[in-house]
């Protein structure tokens, strides 16, 4: 699946929207960060979902580090082991 224009729009309105990026392939992609009070609250998710888990703050950072994915809109947050 392939997020349209308007579905990036609306999920960059959504107070849980962290970033907007592109795949290796090109496509656009997502990061949301989970819903308060959700079991996953502190993790992040990417849209379309291109792995089944969530992330945890450290596990994000990596398909940036990688080359995976090429940040556009939005930040990355910082690892934890980075926060004091």
């Amino acid at each position: 699946m392939v997020l349209t224009d308007t579905q990036i729009s609306d999920l960059e309105r959504n107070e849980q929207w962290q970033a907007t990026a592109v795949n290796k392939h090109g496509y656009p992609v997502v990061i949301m960060r989970g819903c308060p009070g959700a079991l996953y609250e502190k993790d992040y998710y990417t849209l379309p979902l291109e792995v089944a888990y969530p992330f945890t703050r450290d596990g994000i950072r990596h398909p940036f580090t990688s080359g995976e994915l090429h940040l556009l809109r939005g930040i990355i947050p910082e690892a934890e082991s980075q926060i004091a």
